[in-house]
């Protein structure tokens, strides 16, 4: 992952933008409980957390059902409760950080035959959005637009939409549902 700190470092220098919003976030969460060199230290390693997760996507091509446990560690019991939720018809939404190394985790629900649809926050580059969605659709997810989910109870009984609210269903939270639907996900206790 060295490729991934250097790509993290150079992005952290010439990504204004992006450094700005880093620092203002930080400025938020943290106040000034930490000095500007502690969050510039928080702000240039989640830059080369970012760049890592994204060569280890490009690298997951390598990664294949009989091999992932080599590079994700498992814990039978939690994921147990996820396959007695799909035995029982229910659906369960994963609501994930962008902590440690999210893509290949993700992958790794795929290798262990829970298959789950993300919702992933379009890049503006179409051609680079398809290439990502391929990568992360290796081990059997469905990747959707964050602006085609509609969560609203459904009015009738047995529609798609209540077989498809029975399915898993991973959100990252960088996902910004106010941005992107103009109100707050609500989450209903049918799920």
């Amino acid at each position: 992952m060295g490729v991934g700190r250097v790509l993290g470092r150079l992005a952290f220098l010439l990504l204004r933008e992006d450094r700005r919003v880093a620092f203002a976030n930080l400025d938020i969460a943290f106040g000034d409980t930490k000095s500007l060199r502690e969050k510039r230290r928080i702000a240039r390693r989640s830059f080369q957390n970012l760049t890592c997760n994204l060569v280890g996507l490009f690298w997951a091509p390598r990664i294949t059902a009989e091999n992932f446990r080599q590079f994700v560690e498992v814990d039978e019991t939690d994921f147990q409760w996820v396959r007695d939720m799909r035995e029982q018809g229910r659906g369960v939404i994963f609501i994930t950080p962008h902590y440690g190394d999210w893509e290949i985790m993700s992958l790794a629900g795929g290798f262990l035959r829970t298959p789950y649809t993300t919702v992933t926050e379009p890049t503006k580059n179409p051609a680079i959005q398809e290439t990502i969605s391929r990568l992360r659709r290796l081990s059997g997810h469905t990747t959707v637009d964050p602006r085609f989910v509609d969560l609203n109870p459904p009015t009738e009984p047995d529609t798609q939409h209540s077989r498809a609210r029975r399915k898993l269903v991973c959100a990252f939270c960088a996902v910004h549902p106010k941005s992107l639907w103009g109100h707050a996900v609500r989450l209903y206790s049918a799920y």
